[in-house]
């Protein structure tokens, strides 16, 4: 009876074991193609090799964007979760520009009046007694203040063209900052009249704004363009508050600067631009 009950034991014991999977015995994986939308695969792919269980590989679709990943459907699940809320359309914003504008001229007007005489002869002009000429001048100073402004609209982490002058003329120190900020050799520049302007690319982080602005000039014939990336700025200001860059402020870059002021012989403008970043719509 004993023998009976043992053999029994064992038998069931090798069907019990046969029946159950051994414990190492790794999950079935499956394979997935994630097209990601709104973003870059490069930024993607980090945050997924993180995600990874230690069985679980990705490998990058740069043509179609996307990501084709072989793991457990548990660890699938969880990476398409996580991408839901990575992968979305960038947000809007609202760049609104305000241009100030002050113009200062300079006028002289000069006036003569004396006289001048000899045997027979005599010139003269105003009231003088005797011989003698005196010249006097006159300078007068007009200032002038205008305002201006538009809006542009962009994604958050896309760069906009904000234009400053069209039509500029040329002046020789464009090779001088060419080469101090651009990079570029003075000798290759052949600009006759220039448009200038600035790239801007704000970048929404909560409830603030990562305003990069990049100085530029650009040939109005051949549309060739010269970014000043050595010039380029970086501010942070809260979403919806006015901030003023350029103008007269000496701590601005001589780039900017150049870009901003204009002015030739007796006339002189000098430009400050005012931005505001909201979200849109």
């Amino acid at each position: 009876m004993s023998n009976r009950i043992n053999i029994l034991c064992l038998t069931m014991t090798l069907l019990f074991c046969w029946a159950a999977p051994p414990a190492h015995q790794p999950a079935a994986l499956e394979v997935e193609v994630i097209q990601i939308r709104y973003r870059w695969v490069e930024d993607i792919l980090p945050v997924v090799r993180n995600l990874l269980s230690p069985q679980g590989k990705v490998t990058p679709d740069y043509r179609t964007n996307s990501l084709v990943v072989v793991d457990s459907p548990e660890a699938i699940q969880n990476i398409r979760a996580v991408l839901q809320r990575l992968d979305q359309a960038p947000a809007q914003v609202r760049i609104e520009v305000r241009f100030g504008e002050i113009t200062e001229e300079m006028e002289r007007a000069g006036n003569v009046t004396g006289k001048i005489s000899g045997e027979g002869w005599e010139i003269s002009k105003g009231d003088a007694p005797k011989d003698g000429v005196q010249i006097s001048l006159d300078e007068q100073r007009r200032k002038i203040d205008r305002s201006s402004g538009y809006t542009l609209l962009v994604q958050s982490g896309t760069p906009g063209y904000l234009r400053v002058g069209k039509d500029i003329p040329y002046r020789e120190n464009w090779n001088d900052l060419c080469q101090k900020y651009g990079g570029c050799g003075g000798d290759g520049i052949r600009y006759k009249r220039v448009e200038t302007g600035m790239d801007v690319n704000p970048r929404i982080v909560g409830e603030k704004v990562i305003l990069e602005i990049t100085p530029r000039i650009s040939d109005v014939s051949s549309k060739g363009v010269i970014r000043f990336a050595g010039a380029s700025t970086q501010i942070t200001l809260p979403l919806g508050e006015w901030v003023t860059i350029g103008g007269s402020d000496e701590t601005a870059n001589a780039a900017l600067q150049a870009i901003l002021a204009r002015g030739s012989g007796n006339r002189e403008t000098t430009r400050s631009i005012s931005l505001r970043v909201t979200r849109y719509p």
